[in-house]
């Protein structure tokens, strides 16, 4: 449809021109000579001549401008189809994604349990999470990774019509050995972000207080080859709590810490964390989730210059995520789920319809 009316837009111009050219080249009216001629009629054919030459002048004008504008014209429409086949060979582009921006919910879970009364803010039951994964699938939702998010930023690269992330916190071994089958029973992924200095541990570092199993490296490996996990940085020291001396709450700045040490504090943990998840794991480590949601702009910005490309929080909330901005994959918030939230309340969660 756009074609045709341009193309009828520009046979208009063509049209118009050329009604245009044969009405200025028309011969004015001839009367006929009489046999007698006197001085009177000697000047008025010498003026007739003079018309003559003038009517011939217009008419060649008219002509070269006439066949100046078809060149022109052809030029336009070619140029047109030319764009448009562009535009349409773009638009074809089974890798390409058509829409520029995109609102992109974020799960974000811990632990899981056979056993009911575990169950809390932050641990699951099984029957719970499939209830939760099988909701998903009937909806439509496809789980992506983080970079399938950051290559539709970057790159324009095609994401499913429903794209939804999955991610566990802190490293649990049973987000391996429970959640692992659930996912690949209804065909989702998921991302888990690892505190490396509790992973395969069962205690809370050196303290001997009881913790939830960590996985360990090795078999974080074996789950990346299923293709069924990523894993990205929760830091490596930095998830601390009230047992840690002195701790730091999340990645802020501690009171009486210069910015000088803060930001190597920064580097050194991360650093560590992504050396750990690349060489031990084998995948790209490009994502900080930061501990407890809690961060600073000046730490946000010392770790995207590290190539943490982006940054999660768990502030509640579905981002908007846009083509060509990087801006737009910081601070991304997230959807806590636990076991009081059925399968349609996830659903109305993620389609923003809650309340």
């Amino acid at each position: 449809m756009k074609r045709l009316l341009l193309i009828l837009a520009v046979a208009c111009v063509l049209f118009c021109g050329y009604y245009a050219a044969l009405e200025m080249g028309k011969e004015p009216e001839t009367k006929e000579v009489p046999s007698t001629i006197t001085e009177k009629d000697t000047n008025e054919r010498a003026s007739d001549s003079i018309t003559e030459i003038n009517v011939t002048s217009v008419t060649e004008k008219n002509e070269n401008t006439e066949s100046q504008t078809e060149k022109t014209t052809s030029v336009i429409i070619e140029t047109i189809l030319e764009t448009e086949a562009v535009t349409e060979n773009e638009l074809s582009d089974p890798q390409k994604d058509v829409r520029s921006e995109l609102k992109i919910p974020i799960l974000m879970y811990h632990a899981l349990t056979k056993v009911s009364e575990e169950a809390s803010s932050t641990v699951i039951t099984v029957e719970k999470f499939e209830e939760h994964m099988a909701a998903l699938a009937d909806a439509g939702y496809t789980a992506i990774f983080f970079g399938d998010l950051l290559d539709y930023v970057k790159e324009g690269k095609k994401l499913p019509e429903k794209p939804i992330l999955i991610t566990f916190d802190d490293g649990y071994l049973s987000n391996l050995t429970l959640a692992g089958p659930i996912l690949d029973k209804y065909g989702h992924k998921a991302t888990i972000s690892v505190v490396g200095i509790t992973a395969g541990s069962s205690t809370y570092k050196d303290t001997g207080v009881s913790i939830y199993p960590h996985f360990t490296f090795e078999a974080a490996k074996m789950a990346y080859g299923s293709g069924l996990f990523d894993f990205q940085s929760h830091t490596y020291d930095m998830h601390q709590n009230e047992l840690d001396e002195d701790h730091r709450k999340g990645m802020l700045q501690k009171e009486n810490e210069s910015e000088e040490d803060y930001i190597r504090a920064i580097r050194d943990d991360f650093f560590i964390s992504k050396s750990l998840l690349e060489s031990e794991i084998g995948n790209s480590c490009f994502v900080i989730i930061y501990p407890h949601g809690k961060c600073t702009p000046l730490a946000d910005s010392v770790l995207a210059k590290m190539g943490a490309e982006i940054s999660v929080t768990v502030e509640k909330g579905i981002s908007t995520v846009k083509m060509g901005d990087m801006s737009s994959l910081r601070y991304l918030c997230r959807l806590n789920m636990d076991d009081d939230i059925g399968g349609e309340e996830l659903l109305a969660l993620v389609e923003g319809k809650e309340g």
